[in-house]
């Protein structure tokens, strides 16, 4: 499947993102949508982005936790990567990580789950995610 992914495969989960972000953005065309990803959920919506056109990829901003892909700054409106410094898996794309270097955010480890503190729910992101969540919305 990450093959499958990173070489651009459009299967049903692309598809689903790409309605959802073209629902969103038909409905109201000033909306910024904060779209949350992790791991191999990345490489989906990174490919469902290289669908749509520049303009519509600029009302999506976003948040990526334990990236399993980095994605380029310039396929969204704003692009923040979290990478806690106990997860390997980010430096699978070490490609991705320099040319994104500017957008990661290296957080230690909270949880002593070394060497794969790669978890969505893990409490190494808690507040970063807050902090970033609070940043967009604190004009609405």
């Amino acid at each position: 499947m990450y093959i499958a992914g990173r070489a651009n495969y459009a299967h049903d989960p692309v598809e689903l993102i790409v309605s959802y972000f073209n629902t969103r953005i038909d409905e109201n065309p000033n909306v910024i949508i904060l779209c949350e990803a992790h791991s191999r959920g990345l490489v989906d919506v990174i490919n469902s982005v290289k669908q749509l056109t520049p303009e519509r990829r600029s009302n999506i901003y976003l948040l990526a936790v334990s990236p399993g892909q980095f994605a380029d700054k310039e396929l969204f409106g704003n692009v923040v990567h979290l990478v806690s410094r106990g997860d390997i898996i980010p430096y699978l794309d070490p490609v991705g990580m320099i040319k994104n270097y500017d957008t990661i955010e290296f957080l230690r480890p909270i949880d002593s789950c070394f060497p794969l503190d790669h978890s969505f729910t893990s409490k190494t992101f808690d507040k970063r995610k807050h902090a970033h969540h609070k940043r967009l919305y604190k004009n609405e």
